[in-house]
């Protein structure tokens, strides 16, 4: 009877390891990098997709939010996107566009899916699996990243309105 008791305990145990190790892994939080820059920015996900306070937006990517009666509109680099609660479509200057999750309202916080608003502003988006983060690089950053790349390979740089050589500009100061 006791070898028996004994067994049903390691299972019990083991199951109740087992579970609370995969709950524990589920509540770990996602991290947001935006430019390689760590932030304090607290996402959820929400059926497999990162969730974003709206307030953040500003904070992590320059992103404006305000409220025009039940629609929230969202504005950067002369873009602007329209949502509504609960629905997984909106409108970027005008045309209908598709979110991979519908906004969220909740606890007076509301949450909109990251990676289809940074999309539609020009960001790049990407996961780390590894530190559990999801990347963002602003369109700002991948706008200079690309022009400074197009001035090392072709190693011209304008100067004064002028095409130079950009070996002699570095030489010549």
């Amino acid at each position: 009877m006791k070898k028996r008791m004994a067994k049903w305990l390691v299972m019990v145990l083991a199951l109740v390891m087992v579970l609370g190790g995969a709950a524990a892994y589920a509540q770990q939080p996602v991290h947001l990098v935006v430019d390689t820059e760590a932030t304090e920015t607290t996402l959820a996900l929400e059926n497999g997709r990162a969730m974003i306070p709206v307030e953040a937006l500003g904070e992590a990517m320059g992103i404006s939010a305000q409220w025009q009666e039940n629609q929230l509109v969202l504005t950067f680099a002369e873009k602007t996107m329209i949502l509504t609660v609960g629905e997984a479509e909106a409108l970027l200057d005008g045309e209908v566009v598709m979110l991979d999750q519908a906004i969220i309202a909740a606890e007076d916080v509301t949450w909109v899916p990251l990676a289809s608003v940074a999309r539609a502003f020009g960001h790049e988006v990407g996961w780390n699996a590894s530190t559990k983060s999801v990347e963002i690089i602003t369109r700002t950053n991948r706008l200079f990243s690309e022009y400074v790349k197009a001035i090392a390979a072709t190693g011209a740089l304008m100067l004064n309105g002028e095409m130079g050589d950009l070996h002699e500009s570095i030489v010549a100061s």
